[in-house]
C-alpha cells in the first residue's frame, strides 16, 4: 500500500490548504514491514518540523514587511538563507531582507526580518541540553 502523509494547513481567516510531507510504500507482508521504521520516522520527524518552522517564518515576515511604525510598505532588499537549530536538527529556512522605513531610528538601513524572529537561530530548548 502507498501511505501520502499530509499537513492541512490554516490560516487566519479560516482558509485551508493541504502541503504533502512524504509518501511511504508499505506492503505489511513482513514484520520488518510493520509500522514506521527508525529511519521513516526519522525522515518524516525532520519533514514535518521543516514545513511547521518555515511556515512559521513565512507568517511572521508577512505580519512585520511593514513598518512597525507607521505602516508603511518596506522594499525588500533581498531574500536569504538561515539554519536554524533545533532539538530534531538544523532547519533551513528562507525570509527576507528589507530596508527599514524613514520612521525607524536605527544604524543600520536593512533589517533580516529572520534575525529578528529566530534570534540567535537556535530554539531556547536547546541552552538546556
Amino acid at each position: 500500500m502507498q501511505l501520502t502523509l499530509q499537513i492541512v494547513i490554516t490560516d487566519e481567516s479560516g482558509s485551508s490548504r493541504t502541503e504533502e510531507l512524504m509518501t511511504i510504500q508499505k506492503s505489511g507482508e513482513t514484520r520488518n514491514d510493520i509500522g514506521l521504521s527508525v529511519s521513516e520516522s526519522k525522515l518524516l520527524l525532520n519533514t514535518v518540523q521543516q514545513s511547521v518552522v518555515q511556515l512559521q517564518a513565512d507568517e511572521y515576515t508577512q505580519h512585520h514587511i511593514r513598518c512597525p511604525h507607521c505602516l508603511a510598505a518596506r522594499r525588500i532588499k533581498g531574500k536569504q538563507k538561515i539554519r536554524y537549530r533545533t532539538l530534531f536538527g538544523v532547519i533551513p529556512v528562507s525570509g527576507l531582507r528589507v530596508y527599514r522605513c524613514r520612521c525607524e531610528e536605527s544604524d543600520t538601513k536593512t533589517v533580516s526580518l529572520l534575525s529578528d524572529w529566530a534570534g540567535d537561530y537556535s530554539h531556547p530548548a536547546l541552552k538546556y541540553t
